[in-house]
């Protein structure tokens, strides 16, 4: 089975689940028992994901807020101007 370097958590718990081959063959998993070990790492590891995804969705709120806020301040900085131009 071949595991995501990316994240830690993951590879410490492959490396928990993954039989032990023989010497000079690699670990190999069918598909129903990669199912196994991502439904029991999901679980065991619920609450820490829910809160990620919950930082991660109001960090990208705040920085939509702020990029709108940026928008409308040009947009009204440029009806401004036409409207000083074509008053005077």
């Amino acid at each position: 089975m071949r595991v995501a370097t990316g994240n830690p958590a993951v590879v410490r718990s492959a490396h928990s689940w993954l039989p032990v081959p023989a010497a000079g063959q690699r670990a190999t998993l069918n598909a129903e028992e990669m199912a196994d070990f991502y439904k029991e790492f999901l679980s065991k590891n619920f609450q820490k994901h829910m809160y990620y995804n919950r930082d991660w969705y109001r960090r990208n709120f705040a920085i939509t807020f702020f990029m709108g806020q940026v928008a409308l301040e040009r947009l009204w900085g440029k009806l401004r101007r036409k409207r000083k131009t074509v008053c005077t």
